[in-house]
């Protein structure tokens, strides 16, 4: 008799057959290592190679989430509990509670909640990019950035304020660093055309012809 049920794993006839993203067998591609890769995954992590690409040989081809996921939950907890140990040992002589609300703290879903809400903003702006106008390109970056700059802030602020100013500012100063660099490079990389790349009187010309043939349509 046994404990577990086995689902069989469908597979599909045709190769090159696409699966839609809210198919299962879309994700199983991202679990289909072993004890072995991951092991080696894990070991190429921590020890960088001069001579060998890491993502090329190994990334690449075969990406996973089951090593991310299941490490992201391991530091989770190991900071849980080594937050817990470091309050026990310095305060030895009051009565010691286990703090289950650190796993809490540490865990990164809250993170990721009100930072995901907090590119609400780049929605309209990434479409207002498409416009091949360097410096409209350039303003709607920094506007943007600003405004989800200061509602971080506003945000963040009372998460990272426990009694050391200037590191608490010293860590808010590195996120928004971080954001700033990564908005101004997917601008770069995904939108931004060189100013001498671009002949104004054509653009505005086809936008005109676009704009005309709308209206007709209509």
């Amino acid at each position: 008799m046994h404990l577990f049920y086995v689902l069989p794993v469908t597979t599909s006839n045709t190769p090159n057959e696409q699966m839609h993203i809210w198919q299962i067998e879309h994700y199983q591609k991202y679990f289909d290592i072993d004890t072995q890769q991951a092991l080696e995954r894990l070991l190429s992590s921590i020890t960088p190679q001069q001579n060998k690409s890491y993502f090329n040989s190994t990334i690449r081809h075969n990406p996973d989430l089951y090593g991310p996921f299941w490490i992201c939950a391991t530091f989770i907890v190991t900071v849980a509990i080594g937050g817990n140990i470091v309050t026990y040992f310095h305060s030895p002589n009051a009565d010691f509670q286990i703090d289950f609300s650190k796993i809490a703290l540490s865990a990164i879903v809250k993170l990721l909640c009100i930072y995901g809400y907090r590119l609400t903003i780049f929605i309209p702006v990434s479409i207002l990019w498409i416009m091949p106008i360097a410096c409209l390109q350039w303003v709607l970056t920094i506007i943007a950035s600003l405004i989800s700059a200061s509602v971080l802030i506003v945000t963040l602020w009372p998460a990272v304020n426990f009694g050391r100013k200037h590191l608490s500012a010293l860590s808010m100063l590195a996120v928004l660093f971080v954001h700033s660099m990564m908005v101004v490079c997917i601008m770069l990389v995904f939108f931004h055309i060189s100013d001498k790349n671009i002949d104004f009187t054509q653009e505005i010309t086809t936008l005109t012809t676009m704009a005309s043939s709308a209206k007709s349509n209509v």
